[in-house]
């Protein structure tokens, strides 16, 4: 069940990106560095 959840959630994703870049004026571009921010903040607040 929670594997459905998974790829449910998944499937979703870009559909999700897709409406939050056109509501932040954003591209995927700019979200593909995301995860290295984030690392970056967590690092940094250890």
């Amino acid at each position: 069940m929670e594997r459905t959840t998974l790829h449910a959630v998944a499937d979703r994703t870009p559909q999700m990106i897709a409406k939050l870049n056109k509501t932040a004026g954003t591209d995927n571009d700019q979200w593909q560095v995301l995860p290295g921010v984030l690392i970056k903040i967590m690092l940094t607040s250890i």
